[in-house]
């Protein structure tokens, strides 16, 4: 037995390879000694999505909340998308940990001589690589601006695939080293210092990057209001009234107000271009931007069960929001102020003069329009108003709505006449159409009693709801014309009533959702000059900018006309997107403003 060979050690042992490991250098850094008590199996990969996704979870997270604008709140939204984002991001690095030790034990196999170090730096980058692509991707789809925040976002968005590709590089070289049973060769002794020296030399190039970028930018400059604009100038925003309607309703004489302002100014055909959504109609006429820009396609978004605001997914954190509402249970929310990503012509003017927002969509919860304050009855008032209590959620100033919201619902009740019977579902649709109108034409007059209010828009979708719901209920053709002129008649008389002669109103019509091959229009008002036909909805916000003697903002994406009478220098202001106001939007008040909307046919039954 004295004679017998001493047993060696199997080179491609676990202990031999560590051992071979250190004495090159490595497992030195917490990351290969953790994943190397894996032994190259199971627990590699799980130890790399435990390790990768809750700080990834944080980062996106952080971001979401800091790009949402006061949209999405700390708690207990924030915490909720960290969770659920480091689980969504642990679980990708697991993936990819796993693929890459199947790839490097297949290549062993197929080939051998497999150098551990070149595979783990392969699998890092692709790892890395693939994760930037993706968020980056989603980062321009969902609007990354070129500005302090969009570059502080790409450095973010760097670094958490930086660091993600770290994980995946140190368990791949601990795959590697066990799979080959060889150790790579002897790391450089300054390997750390040059990674150092590098993420300084990007860190400090990033931030000189968004130094020049906030440099240029600037903070945006006071809003313009040329010499000799006029005095008061108002939107109105008709929606089911198309041109082909408006003229009729004028030649029958049921509209005599309306057809005094077609007869006394210019007439534009309006064109839709892809829009047919009222939200995404009604809002591209209110920024000058398409949906696509300005976000807004529906009357309801969808949100995670737990948070208070809907997911709304900007900058880095937009792709993996998108996957978390395609792979989790959502539930619907109401559109809400601050959705937007571009600012409405209100958020301009109330930057140099007070205004007047009356049921526009995306107004809720109400908020200032801007920096001279002003007015704001979102489409949330009137269900406010019928339950008696949440108006400091639905119209701004809280105190005006408090006092007055009442005032407003009875007087349109009154008005609107008795109820309908329960059953006649059409009579039911004309009542709740007449009634929101009076209700917003009300709330308008109101405003309008300040004599400090230089701009003021209000939108009318009462004849939408009624010709919408009269199609869904099977109605003779004849009963809804007659139903459409008595609706008509009445808001014509109550909006010369409440407007009357002012110089400068613009009226834009919409044909609403049964308006089938019918036409928009907009009715500019002589103080405007000769406007041409046909214009894209895209141009009525900054024409009426101009018109109204306002600077333009340049986030506003349309053209001005030219026959506006100031043509309204295109800068970019210090108008902001509109954030919700300091009451808590949500709980019964929302769930009300989401049942009406279902009740009329603007949002689906789940």
């Amino acid at each position: 037995m004295s004679g017998a060979p001493t047993p060696t050690a199997d080179p491609r042992g676990y202990d031999a390879v560590r051992d071979a490991l250190r004495e090159r250098g490595y497992l030195e850094a917490p990351l290969e000694r953790l994943f190397f008590s894996g032994r190259g199996g199971w627990l590699t990969p799980l130890l790399g999505g435990l390790v990768a996704g809750p700080p990834l979870g944080i980062l996106l997270a952080l971001v979401l909340v800091r790009e949402s604008r006061g949209l999405v709140p700390w708690w207990p939204d924030g915490v909720l998308y960290a969770l659920l984002f480091a689980v969504v991001m642990g679980i990708f690095v697991l993936l990819a940990e796993l693929a890459a030790g199947l790839v490097i034990r297949a290549i062993e196999r197929a080939r051998g001589g497999l150098s551990p170090r070149r595979a783990s730096l392969v699998a890092g980058l692709v790892v890395a690589g693939a994760l930037a692509l993706y968020l980056g991707v989603w980062w321009a789809r969902a609007g990354g601006a070129r500005s302090l925040t969009g570059v502080l976002s790409l450095l973010l968005l760097a670094a958490g695939a930086g660091f993600a590709g770290r994980v995946v590089s140190a368990a791949a070289l601990v795959q590697a080293a066990l799979a080959t049973g060889r150790a790579p060769h002897r790391r450089p002794p300054r390997a750390a210092l040059w990674t150092l020296g590098l993420a300084v030399a990007l860190t400090a190039m990033a931030g000189l990057t968004a130094w020049a970028v906030r440099a240029g930018e600037g903070r945006g400059e006071p809003v313009a209001v040329r010499a000799g604009a006029p005095a008061r100038s108002i939107l109105v925003g008709w929606d089911g009234l198309s041109a082909e309607a408006a003229r009729g309703l004028a030649r029958e004489g049921v509209t005599p107000w309306l057809a005094a302002r077609l007869g006394g100014g210019a007439v534009s055909i309006l064109h839709s271009g892809a829009e047919s959504d009222p939200v995404a109609v009604w809002t591209t006429i209110a920024t000058g931007c398409p949906s696509a820009v300005h976000g807004l396609s529906g009357a309801s978004l969808r949100g995670l069960p737990g948070a208070s605001a809907p997911a709304v997914g900007r900058g880095v954190a937009a792709g993996p929001l998108e996957l978390l509402t395609r792979l989790l249970p959502t539930e619907q929310r109401v559109v809400r102020a601050g959705v937007r990503g571009v600012p409405a012509f209100w958020e301009v003017t109330s930057d140099a003069r007070k205004t007047a927002l009356v049921q526009w969509w995306g107004t809720w919860p109400a908020a200032a329009p801007g920096a001279t304050g002003g007015y704001v009855a979102s489409e949330g008032a009137l269900v406010a108003a019928r339950r008696g209590r949440g108006t400091a959620e639905a119209v701004h100033p809280a105190s005006w709505g408090e006092a007055r919201a009442a005032g407003w619902l009875a007087a349109a009740e009154s008005q609107a006449g008795p109820p309908a019977e329960a059953g006649d579902a059409a009579a039911v649709a004309a009542r709740e159409a007449l009634v929101t109108d009076l209700f917003a034409l009300h709330a308008l007059e109101d405003a309008l009693r300040d004599p400090a209010v230089a701009v003021a828009a209000v939108y009318l979708p009462g004849l939408d709801i009624l010709r919408e719901r009269h199609r869904h209920a099977g109605r003779d053709l004849f009963e809804m014309l007659a139903a459409v002129r008595r609706h008509a008649a009445i808001v014509d008389s109550e909006l010369g009533r409440v407007v009357g002669e002012a110089p400068a109103v613009t009226i834009v019509g919409w044909p609403g959702r049964a308006g089938g091959w019918e036409r928009g229009f907009a009715a500019w008002p002589v103080a405007f000059g000769a406007i041409p036909s046909p214009v894209d909805l895209e141009q009525v916000a900054p024409t009426f900018l101009a018109g109204a003697g306002f600077t333009i903002d340049s986030r506003i994406c349309g053209e001005a006309l030219g026959g506006a009478a100031w043509t309204g220098d295109r800068r970019r202001t210090r108008a902001q997107v509109a954030a919700p106001s300091g009451a808590e939007a949500g709980g019964a008040l929302e769930a009300d403003v989401l049942e009406r909307l279902r009740s009329l046919g603007y949002v689906d039954s789940q």
